[in-house]
Protein backbone atom coordinates (compact mmCIF):
# COMPACT_ATOMS: atom_id res chain seq x y z
CA UNK A 1 0.00 0.00 0.00
CA UNK A 2 1.13 3.63 -0.76
CA UNK A 3 2.20 5.82 1.87
CA UNK A 4 0.83 8.66 0.82
CA UNK A 5 1.88 10.79 3.94
CA UNK A 6 5.82 9.69 3.73
CA UNK A 7 5.87 10.37 -0.28
CA UNK A 8 4.25 13.67 -0.24
CA UNK A 9 5.34 15.30 3.12
CA UNK A 10 9.22 14.06 3.83
CA UNK A 11 12.40 13.94 1.62
CA UNK A 12 14.34 10.56 1.28
CA UNK A 13 15.82 9.81 -1.99
CA UNK A 14 16.10 11.48 -5.31
CA UNK A 15 13.56 10.09 -7.16
CA UNK A 16 10.96 10.48 -4.19
CA UNK A 17 12.03 13.77 -3.77
CA UNK A 18 11.57 14.99 -7.26
CA UNK A 19 7.85 13.35 -7.29
CA UNK A 20 7.44 15.08 -3.76
CA UNK A 21 7.86 18.57 -5.13
CA UNK A 22 6.67 17.93 -8.81
CA UNK A 23 3.41 16.95 -7.20
CA UNK A 24 2.89 19.49 -4.85
CA UNK A 25 4.22 21.97 -7.57
CA UNK A 26 1.68 20.25 -10.55
CA UNK A 27 -1.27 20.29 -7.89
CA UNK A 28 -0.50 23.97 -7.19
CA UNK A 29 -0.01 25.23 -10.21
CA UNK A 30 -3.56 23.34 -11.55
CA UNK A 31 -5.40 25.04 -8.77
CA UNK A 32 -3.58 28.02 -9.00
CA UNK A 33 -3.33 28.14 -12.99
CA UNK A 34 -7.11 27.21 -12.47
CA UNK A 35 -8.27 30.18 -10.31
CA UNK A 36 -6.10 32.81 -12.24
CA UNK A 37 -7.50 31.06 -15.69
CA UNK A 38 -11.22 31.89 -14.56
CA UNK A 39 -9.93 35.15 -13.32
CA UNK A 40 -8.78 36.12 -16.97
CA UNK A 41 -12.07 34.78 -18.51
CA UNK A 42 -13.79 36.70 -15.96
CA UNK A 43 -11.92 39.78 -17.06
CA UNK A 44 -12.40 38.83 -20.27
CA UNK A 45 -15.61 38.77 -20.26
CA UNK A 46 -16.05 41.74 -18.35
CA UNK A 47 -13.67 44.33 -20.19
CA UNK A 48 -13.98 44.71 -24.01
CA UNK A 49 -10.85 43.67 -25.81
CA UNK A 50 -9.07 46.90 -25.05
CA UNK A 51 -9.87 46.53 -21.49
CA UNK A 52 -8.50 43.30 -21.12
CA UNK A 53 -5.34 44.93 -23.06
CA UNK A 54 -5.23 47.35 -20.92
CA UNK A 55 -5.02 45.08 -17.72
CA UNK A 56 -2.29 43.08 -19.09
CA UNK A 57 -0.58 45.98 -20.16
CA UNK A 58 -0.13 47.32 -16.84
CA UNK A 59 0.43 44.04 -14.93
CA UNK A 60 3.39 42.93 -17.69
CA UNK A 61 4.98 46.81 -17.65
CA UNK A 62 4.87 46.74 -13.64
CA UNK A 63 6.57 43.71 -13.58
CA UNK A 64 8.85 44.43 -15.76
CA UNK A 65 10.11 47.35 -13.89
CA UNK A 66 11.04 44.69 -11.23
CA UNK A 67 12.88 42.69 -13.81
CA UNK A 68 16.47 43.60 -12.19
CA UNK A 69 15.14 42.33 -8.46
CA UNK A 70 15.46 38.96 -9.35
CA UNK A 71 18.79 38.83 -11.55
CA UNK A 72 19.40 34.87 -10.64
CA UNK A 73 19.50 35.44 -7.34
CA UNK A 74 17.43 32.51 -5.95
CA UNK A 75 19.41 29.92 -8.37
CA UNK A 76 22.14 31.36 -7.16
CA UNK A 77 21.54 31.15 -3.27
CA UNK A 78 20.07 27.32 -4.45
CA UNK A 79 23.50 26.56 -5.81
CA UNK A 80 25.87 28.27 -3.84
CA UNK A 81 24.16 26.43 -0.33
CA UNK A 82 24.59 23.02 -1.84
CA UNK A 83 27.75 23.55 -2.51
CA UNK A 84 28.67 25.22 0.41
CA UNK A 85 30.94 28.00 -0.92
CA UNK A 86 29.85 29.86 2.15
CA UNK A 87 28.44 29.40 5.74
CA UNK A 88 24.43 28.63 4.93
CA UNK A 89 23.79 31.69 8.21
CA UNK A 90 25.94 33.76 6.17
CA UNK A 91 24.73 33.21 2.45
CA UNK A 92 21.15 33.54 3.61
CA UNK A 93 21.46 36.74 5.23
CA UNK A 94 24.01 37.87 2.39
CA UNK A 95 20.92 36.65 -0.06
CA UNK A 96 18.16 38.67 2.22
CA UNK A 97 20.40 42.34 2.08
CA UNK A 98 21.09 41.72 -1.33
CA UNK A 99 17.14 41.45 -1.87
CA UNK A 100 16.02 44.22 -0.14
CA UNK A 101 18.86 46.58 -1.74
CA UNK A 102 17.17 44.80 -5.36
CA UNK A 103 13.49 45.44 -4.73
CA UNK A 104 14.49 49.25 -3.68
CA UNK A 105 16.36 50.50 -6.14
CA UNK A 106 14.15 48.73 -8.82
CA UNK A 107 10.95 50.76 -7.30
CA UNK A 108 12.74 53.50 -9.01
CA UNK A 109 12.19 52.77 -12.69
CA UNK A 110 8.12 53.15 -12.02
CA UNK A 111 8.59 56.24 -12.03
CA UNK A 112 10.04 56.27 -15.11
CA UNK A 113 7.23 54.00 -16.34
CA UNK A 114 5.23 56.21 -15.76
CA UNK A 115 5.59 58.22 -18.64
CA UNK A 116 4.46 55.66 -20.74
CA UNK A 117 1.30 55.10 -19.04
CA UNK A 118 -1.93 57.06 -19.49
CA UNK A 119 -3.12 59.93 -16.70
CA UNK A 120 -6.21 57.34 -16.24
CA UNK A 121 -4.21 53.99 -15.23
CA UNK A 122 -1.91 55.84 -13.11
CA UNK A 123 -3.15 54.70 -9.77
CA UNK A 124 -3.92 51.15 -10.70
CA UNK A 125 0.03 50.75 -12.21
CA UNK A 126 1.36 52.05 -8.78
CA UNK A 127 -0.70 49.63 -6.83
CA UNK A 128 0.58 46.94 -9.46
CA UNK A 129 4.08 47.71 -9.00
CA UNK A 130 4.00 47.89 -4.93
CA UNK A 131 2.42 44.39 -5.33
CA UNK A 132 5.87 43.20 -7.46
CA UNK A 133 7.80 44.72 -5.21
CA UNK A 134 6.11 42.63 -2.04
CA UNK A 135 5.87 39.66 -4.79
CA UNK A 136 9.69 39.86 -5.48
CA UNK A 137 10.72 39.66 -1.95
CA UNK A 138 8.12 37.20 -1.20
CA UNK A 139 10.57 35.16 -3.68
CA UNK A 140 13.45 35.04 -1.80
CA UNK A 141 11.92 33.54 0.69
CA UNK A 142 10.40 30.73 -1.57
CA UNK A 143 13.93 30.28 -2.61
CA UNK A 144 14.80 29.20 1.25
CA UNK A 145 11.88 26.99 0.95
CA UNK A 146 13.55 25.26 -1.82
CA UNK A 147 16.78 25.08 -0.87
CA UNK A 148 15.32 22.38 1.91
CA UNK A 149 13.51 21.02 -1.01
CA UNK A 150 10.25 21.89 1.22
CA UNK A 151 7.95 22.94 -1.87
CA UNK A 152 4.97 22.61 -0.22
CA UNK A 153 5.32 25.48 1.25
CA UNK A 154 5.97 27.22 -2.24
CA UNK A 155 3.09 24.98 -3.53
CA UNK A 156 0.55 26.59 -0.47
CA UNK A 157 1.90 29.99 -1.16
CA UNK A 158 0.83 29.83 -4.43
CA UNK A 159 -2.59 28.44 -3.91
CA UNK A 160 -2.87 31.23 -1.40
CA UNK A 161 -2.21 33.97 -3.80
CA UNK A 162 -4.15 32.88 -6.54
CA UNK A 163 -7.13 31.74 -4.39
CA UNK A 164 -7.49 35.00 -2.63
CA UNK A 165 -6.44 37.29 -5.23
CA UNK A 166 -8.81 35.81 -7.99
CA UNK A 167 -11.95 35.60 -4.67
CA UNK A 168 -11.25 39.50 -3.95
CA UNK A 169 -11.25 40.52 -7.97
CA UNK A 170 -14.54 39.11 -8.71
CA UNK A 171 -15.93 40.77 -6.13
CA UNK A 172 -13.86 44.14 -6.54
CA UNK A 173 -14.42 44.09 -9.95
CA UNK A 174 -18.25 43.01 -10.04
CA UNK A 175 -19.11 45.84 -7.59
CA UNK A 176 -16.75 48.77 -8.75
CA UNK A 177 -16.29 47.80 -11.78
CA UNK A 178 -12.72 49.32 -13.22
CA UNK A 179 -8.77 47.91 -13.57
CA UNK A 180 -8.08 50.42 -9.78
CA UNK A 181 -9.91 47.98 -7.80
CA UNK A 182 -8.64 44.83 -9.85
CA UNK A 183 -5.32 45.99 -8.82
CA UNK A 184 -5.68 45.83 -5.44
CA UNK A 185 -6.91 42.45 -5.45
CA UNK A 186 -4.20 41.50 -7.01
CA UNK A 187 -1.85 43.12 -4.05
CA UNK A 188 -4.01 41.96 -1.14
CA UNK A 189 -3.47 38.33 -2.81
CA UNK A 190 0.11 38.75 -2.58
CA UNK A 191 0.04 40.34 0.85
CA UNK A 192 -1.84 37.28 2.29
CA UNK A 193 0.71 34.63 0.42
CA UNK A 194 4.06 36.61 1.87
CA UNK A 195 2.59 36.46 5.10
CA UNK A 196 2.21 32.37 4.64
CA UNK A 197 5.74 32.09 3.55
CA UNK A 198 7.02 34.17 5.63
CA UNK A 199 6.04 32.52 8.75
CA UNK A 200 6.71 28.73 7.05
CA UNK A 201 10.75 29.76 5.90
CA UNK A 202 11.18 31.62 9.73
CA UNK A 203 13.36 28.73 10.89
CA UNK A 204 15.67 29.16 8.50
CA UNK A 205 16.06 32.82 7.59
CA UNK A 206 18.50 35.18 8.64
CA UNK A 207 17.85 39.10 9.33
CA UNK A 208 19.23 40.82 6.99
CA UNK A 209 20.76 43.35 9.38
CA UNK A 210 23.37 40.54 10.36
CA UNK A 211 24.52 40.47 6.80
CA UNK A 212 28.47 41.15 5.87
CA UNK A 213 29.67 43.80 3.47
CA UNK A 214 31.93 40.49 2.19
CA UNK A 215 29.36 38.24 1.74
CA UNK A 216 26.86 41.19 -0.16
CA UNK A 217 29.61 41.68 -2.37
CA UNK A 218 30.92 37.86 -3.23
CA UNK A 219 27.15 37.02 -3.84
CA UNK A 220 26.74 40.24 -5.84
CA UNK A 221 30.04 39.65 -8.06
CA UNK A 222 28.27 36.05 -8.26
CA UNK A 223 25.36 37.23 -9.94
CA UNK A 224 26.42 39.83 -11.96
CA UNK A 225 26.74 37.49 -14.92
CA UNK A 226 22.63 37.33 -14.36
CA UNK A 227 21.71 40.82 -14.49
CA UNK A 228 21.47 40.68 -18.31
CA UNK A 229 19.88 37.21 -18.18
CA UNK A 230 17.09 38.32 -16.02
CA UNK A 231 16.14 41.05 -17.86
CA UNK A 232 16.52 39.34 -20.69
CA UNK A 233 14.02 36.76 -19.33
CA UNK A 234 11.59 39.61 -18.48
CA UNK A 235 12.11 41.01 -21.57
CA UNK A 236 11.13 38.03 -23.50
CA UNK A 237 7.80 37.56 -22.39
CA UNK A 238 7.49 41.44 -22.15
CA UNK A 239 8.23 42.64 -25.15
CA UNK A 240 5.87 41.00 -27.93
CA UNK A 241 2.79 42.62 -24.78
CA UNK A 242 4.62 46.72 -24.88
CA UNK A 243 5.16 46.43 -28.71
CA UNK A 244 1.75 45.31 -29.44
CA UNK A 245 0.36 48.25 -27.50
CA UNK A 246 2.91 50.52 -28.69
CA UNK A 247 2.61 49.83 -32.87
CA UNK A 248 -0.76 48.43 -32.67
CA UNK A 249 -3.59 48.93 -30.12
CA UNK A 250 -5.04 47.73 -26.74
CA UNK A 251 -7.75 45.48 -28.78
CA UNK A 252 -4.97 43.97 -30.50
CA UNK A 253 -3.17 43.27 -27.39
CA UNK A 254 -6.72 41.66 -25.93
CA UNK A 255 -6.95 39.19 -28.87
CA UNK A 256 -3.36 38.08 -28.36
CA UNK A 257 -3.35 38.10 -24.56
CA UNK A 258 -6.42 35.38 -25.17
CA UNK A 259 -4.34 33.28 -27.04
CA UNK A 260 -0.99 34.01 -24.74
CA UNK A 261 -2.82 33.23 -21.22
CA UNK A 262 -3.58 29.04 -22.40
CA UNK A 263 -0.17 28.70 -23.71
CA UNK A 264 1.53 30.27 -20.59
CA UNK A 265 -0.24 27.83 -18.51
CA UNK A 266 1.36 24.92 -20.88
CA UNK A 267 4.66 26.12 -19.73
CA UNK A 268 4.35 25.59 -16.37
CA UNK A 269 5.44 21.76 -16.41
CA UNK A 270 8.97 22.46 -17.74
CA UNK A 271 9.23 25.64 -14.90
CA UNK A 272 8.23 22.75 -12.07
CA UNK A 273 10.26 20.26 -13.55
CA UNK A 274 13.58 22.62 -13.47
CA UNK A 275 12.73 23.84 -10.35
CA UNK A 276 12.38 19.83 -8.96
CA UNK A 277 15.49 18.87 -10.41
CA UNK A 278 17.97 21.95 -10.12
CA UNK A 279 19.11 20.88 -6.67
CA UNK A 280 20.12 17.12 -7.79
CA UNK A 281 21.81 18.56 -10.86
CA UNK A 282 24.03 21.26 -8.77
CA UNK A 283 25.00 18.06 -6.68
CA UNK A 284 26.47 16.56 -9.87
CA UNK A 285 27.96 19.75 -11.54
CA UNK A 286 31.80 17.63 -11.43
CA UNK A 287 29.87 14.36 -12.66
CA UNK A 288 30.12 14.93 -16.31
CA UNK A 289 28.36 11.58 -16.79
CA UNK A 290 25.67 11.56 -14.27
CA UNK A 291 24.58 14.88 -15.79
CA UNK A 292 24.41 14.01 -19.03
CA UNK A 293 22.20 10.52 -18.24
CA UNK A 294 20.04 12.93 -16.03
CA UNK A 295 19.83 15.31 -18.94
CA UNK A 296 18.72 12.72 -21.38
CA UNK A 297 16.39 11.06 -19.10
CA UNK A 298 14.84 14.83 -18.01
CA UNK A 299 14.55 15.98 -21.44
CA UNK A 300 12.92 12.63 -22.71
CA UNK A 301 10.18 13.40 -19.96
CA UNK A 302 9.40 16.81 -21.92
CA UNK A 303 9.02 15.83 -25.05
CA UNK A 304 6.61 13.14 -23.73
CA UNK A 305 4.77 15.76 -22.38
CA UNK A 306 5.13 18.39 -24.55
CA UNK A 307 3.99 16.86 -28.15
CA UNK A 308 0.66 15.76 -27.04
CA UNK A 309 -0.26 19.04 -25.61
CA UNK A 310 0.72 21.30 -28.80
CA UNK A 311 -0.03 18.71 -31.35
CA UNK A 312 -3.70 17.90 -29.32
CA UNK A 313 -4.08 21.81 -28.43
CA UNK A 314 -3.45 22.79 -32.09
CA UNK A 315 -6.52 20.39 -33.29
CA UNK A 316 -8.73 21.99 -30.57
CA UNK A 317 -7.46 25.38 -31.13
CA UNK A 318 -10.97 26.90 -32.32
CA UNK A 319 -12.97 25.07 -29.60
CA UNK A 320 -10.70 26.57 -26.92
CA UNK A 321 -10.66 29.94 -27.74
CA UNK A 322 -14.25 30.09 -28.35
CA UNK A 323 -15.38 27.76 -25.24
CA UNK A 324 -13.37 30.07 -23.10
CA UNK A 325 -12.80 33.65 -24.00
CA UNK A 326 -16.53 33.94 -25.99
CA UNK A 327 -17.01 33.97 -29.76
CA UNK A 328 -15.91 38.07 -29.73
CA UNK A 329 -12.11 36.05 -29.16
CA UNK A 330 -12.79 33.79 -31.95
CA UNK A 331 -9.71 35.81 -33.69
CA UNK A 332 -7.12 34.74 -31.30
CA UNK A 333 -7.54 30.80 -32.88
CA UNK A 334 -4.48 31.27 -35.56
CA UNK A 335 -2.29 33.29 -33.25
CA UNK A 336 -3.08 30.87 -30.42
CA UNK A 337 -2.02 27.88 -32.55
CA UNK A 338 1.31 29.81 -33.71
CA UNK A 339 2.06 30.64 -30.11
CA UNK A 340 1.29 26.67 -29.15
CA UNK A 341 4.05 25.97 -31.61
CA UNK A 342 6.82 28.22 -30.16
CA UNK A 343 6.02 26.57 -26.64
CA UNK A 344 7.79 23.63 -27.93
CA UNK A 345 11.58 25.40 -27.58
CA UNK A 346 11.06 26.63 -24.26
CA UNK A 347 10.11 23.09 -22.82
CA UNK A 348 14.25 21.89 -23.56
CA UNK A 349 15.85 25.49 -23.02
CA UNK A 350 14.15 25.36 -19.35
CA UNK A 351 16.37 22.50 -18.76
CA UNK A 352 19.29 23.13 -20.93
CA UNK A 353 20.13 26.42 -19.84
CA UNK A 354 19.68 25.14 -16.19
CA UNK A 355 22.25 22.86 -17.23
CA UNK A 356 24.60 25.49 -18.71
CA UNK A 357 24.17 27.19 -15.15
CA UNK A 358 25.20 24.36 -12.90
CA UNK A 359 28.51 23.88 -15.29
CA UNK A 360 29.37 27.57 -14.45
CA UNK A 361 28.61 28.44 -18.18
CA UNK A 362 25.88 31.20 -17.79
CA UNK A 363 27.37 33.56 -19.57
CA UNK A 364 26.63 31.58 -22.50
CA UNK A 365 23.06 30.70 -21.58
CA UNK A 366 22.65 34.96 -21.44
CA UNK A 367 24.65 35.19 -24.97
CA UNK A 368 22.08 32.91 -26.95
CA UNK A 369 19.40 34.52 -24.78
CA UNK A 370 20.63 37.65 -26.16
CA UNK A 371 20.46 36.53 -29.62
CA UNK A 372 17.01 35.21 -29.28
CA UNK A 373 15.80 38.66 -27.99
CA UNK A 374 17.17 40.87 -30.32
CA UNK A 375 15.86 38.63 -33.16
CA UNK A 376 12.63 38.63 -31.67
CA UNK A 377 12.70 42.55 -31.72
CA UNK A 378 13.46 42.92 -35.37
CA UNK A 379 11.00 40.15 -36.26
CA UNK A 380 8.18 41.95 -34.82
CA UNK A 381 9.34 45.01 -36.08
CA UNK A 382 9.63 43.32 -39.67
CA UNK A 383 6.72 41.61 -39.64
CA UNK A 384 3.69 43.28 -36.98
CA UNK A 385 2.77 46.15 -39.24
CA UNK A 386 2.24 43.22 -42.27
CA UNK A 387 0.62 40.48 -40.00
CA UNK A 388 -0.05 42.09 -37.13
CA UNK A 389 -0.50 39.91 -33.91
CA UNK A 390 -0.01 37.08 -36.15
CA UNK A 391 3.22 38.10 -36.71
CA UNK A 392 4.35 38.97 -33.36
CA UNK A 393 3.25 34.92 -32.70
CA UNK A 394 5.21 34.08 -35.53
CA UNK A 395 8.56 35.95 -34.17
CA UNK A 396 8.50 34.21 -30.66
CA UNK A 397 8.30 30.87 -32.55
CA UNK A 398 10.90 31.83 -34.84
CA UNK A 399 13.30 33.31 -31.93
CA UNK A 400 12.91 30.57 -29.35
CA UNK A 401 13.72 28.01 -32.14
CA UNK A 402 16.94 29.54 -33.16
CA UNK A 403 17.60 30.22 -29.68
CA UNK A 404 17.14 26.87 -28.64
CA UNK A 405 19.74 25.79 -31.72
CA UNK A 406 22.20 27.61 -30.46
CA UNK A 407 21.85 26.02 -27.00
CA UNK A 408 21.98 22.43 -28.39
CA UNK A 409 25.01 22.77 -30.00
CA UNK A 410 26.91 24.63 -27.00
CA UNK A 411 25.72 21.70 -24.47
CA UNK A 412 27.21 19.21 -27.49
CA UNK A 413 30.34 21.26 -27.69
CA UNK A 414 31.01 21.65 -23.96
CA UNK A 415 29.70 17.50 -22.68
CA UNK A 416 30.66 15.91 -26.34
CA UNK A 417 27.43 14.79 -26.03
CA UNK A 418 23.44 15.56 -27.16
CA UNK A 419 21.28 15.61 -23.49
CA UNK A 420 18.37 15.11 -26.48
CA UNK A 421 17.51 11.55 -26.76
CA UNK A 422 16.67 11.42 -30.80
CA UNK A 423 14.55 7.86 -30.13
CA UNK A 424 12.54 9.30 -27.65
CA UNK A 425 11.67 12.65 -29.92
CA UNK A 426 10.42 10.37 -32.64
CA UNK A 427 8.27 8.35 -30.52
CA UNK A 428 6.22 10.71 -28.55
CA UNK A 429 6.11 12.81 -32.29
CA UNK A 430 4.44 9.86 -33.60
CA UNK A 431 1.98 9.02 -30.99
CA UNK A 432 0.96 12.31 -30.63
CA UNK A 433 0.32 12.65 -34.27
CA UNK A 434 -1.66 8.90 -33.94
CA UNK A 435 -3.03 10.90 -30.72
CA UNK A 436 -4.59 13.81 -33.48
CA UNK A 437 -5.99 11.31 -36.07
CA UNK A 438 -7.61 9.26 -33.59
CA UNK A 439 -9.65 12.80 -32.04
CA UNK A 440 -10.11 13.39 -35.63
CA UNK A 441 -12.29 10.49 -35.82
CA UNK A 442 -13.55 11.05 -32.58
CA UNK A 443 -14.67 14.16 -33.39
CA UNK A 444 -17.29 12.86 -35.91
CA UNK A 445 -19.36 11.17 -32.87
CA UNK A 446 -18.16 13.75 -30.24
CA UNK A 447 -17.90 17.40 -30.51
CA UNK A 448 -17.39 18.84 -26.65
CA UNK A 449 -14.10 20.27 -26.01
CA UNK A 450 -13.19 18.78 -22.83
CA UNK A 451 -14.05 15.19 -23.79
CA UNK A 452 -12.19 15.70 -26.69
CA UNK A 453 -9.03 16.29 -24.42
CA UNK A 454 -9.91 13.65 -21.90
CA UNK A 455 -10.15 10.94 -24.36
CA UNK A 456 -6.77 12.47 -26.41
CA UNK A 457 -5.33 12.02 -23.02
CA UNK A 458 -6.64 8.49 -22.58
CA UNK A 459 -5.65 7.57 -26.24
CA UNK A 460 -2.49 8.71 -25.41
CA UNK A 461 -1.40 6.90 -22.49
CA UNK A 462 -2.79 4.22 -23.89
CA UNK A 463 -0.07 4.14 -26.17
CA UNK A 464 2.34 4.59 -23.81
CA UNK A 465 0.93 2.13 -21.78
CA UNK A 466 1.32 -1.14 -24.31
CA UNK A 467 4.77 0.22 -25.68
CA UNK A 468 6.12 -0.27 -22.16
CA UNK A 469 8.01 3.04 -22.22
CA UNK A 470 10.45 3.16 -19.76
CA UNK A 471 9.53 6.36 -18.37
CA UNK A 472 6.75 5.95 -17.95
CA UNK A 473 6.94 2.76 -15.79
CA UNK A 474 10.22 4.11 -13.89
CA UNK A 475 7.88 6.69 -12.64
CA UNK A 476 5.24 3.66 -11.33
CA UNK A 477 9.04 2.32 -9.50
CA UNK A 478 9.77 5.15 -7.85
CA UNK A 479 6.33 5.42 -6.08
Amino acid sequence: MINFKRILLRNYHFSQIVFKNLSWMIFASFIGKLFKFFLMVFLARSFTPSGFGDINYLIVLSAFCFSLSEIGLSMMINREYHQENLPKERLISAGWMLKVLLVISNGLFCFFALFFVSKSLFLPFIVFSLMNALDSLKGYKIALARVENNQQYEAVCFIVETFFTTIFAIGFVTYFKNITSLSLAYFVGSLLSSIYIWRKTQWISRPFLQAKKTDVMYLFKKILPFIFSSFLTIALVSVDTIMIKWLLDSTSLGYFQAGLKITDTVLVFPALMITAVFPFISKKSRQTDELIRMGKSITSVLLMVSFPIIFGGIYLAPGLISGIFGTLYESSTLVFQWLLIGTFPVFLLSYLNGVLLVVHKESLSVMWSFVGFVLNVILNFLLIQTHGILGVALSTGISRGIQLIFVVFTIVFIFRHSMIHLGYLVKYLVMSILMVVALTCVSLYISHVVGLIVIGMFIYFLMLFLTRDRLLFKLKDSL
